[in-house]
């Protein structure tokens, strides 16, 4: 016999009930049997498992007949199974977006900028001091 089996797809539910019943969460079980949480939660999600550890899960739930439960995974190459893959459906790629750059005009800048040039850097808060002492009359910055 495979040394891993998994839950038969029609029996998920039914053995979801039962744990949830039994157990707070698969956390207890888990504890309970010493296992993994990840052991006891591809069992109840129909993943693979060792086979010892299926037939001790099976018999802490209470479930006799643990070969009526299995099932034995396919190769990957070899399945016709149509079982969903627990992946995230991928997102569609994205679409390009071009965006322009603004268009400004250049200038070659030489000595003093003026104030309306895109170059023109304005330095606050000595510059707004500087305007207001200059309006006052006969004033020296």
């Amino acid at each position: 016999m495979p040394r891993s089996v998994r839950l038969r797809l029609e029996e998920i539910g039914r053995i979801q009930t039962i744990v949830h019943h039994n157990f707070f969460c698969q956390n207890d079980l888990a504890d309970e049997l010493g296992f993994a949480q990840s052991t006891i939660s591809n069992f109840v999600n129909g993943k693979p498992v060792d086979r010892r550890k299926f037939q001790d899960i099976c018999e802490k739930l209470g479930i006799q007949d643990w070969r009526a439960l299995a099932e034995v995974p396919q190769p990957a190459s070899a399945s016709t199974d149509k079982r969903p893959l627990d992946l995230p459906n991928p997102a569609p790629p994205p679409t390009p977006i071009t965006i322009e750059p603004p268009h400004f005009p250049l200038e070659t800048p030489e000595g003093s900028v003026p104030i309306g040039s895109s170059f023109y850097i304005e330095r606050l808060p000595q510059e707004t001091y500087c305007q207001a002492e200059i309006a006052k009359p006969h004033a020296l910055i």
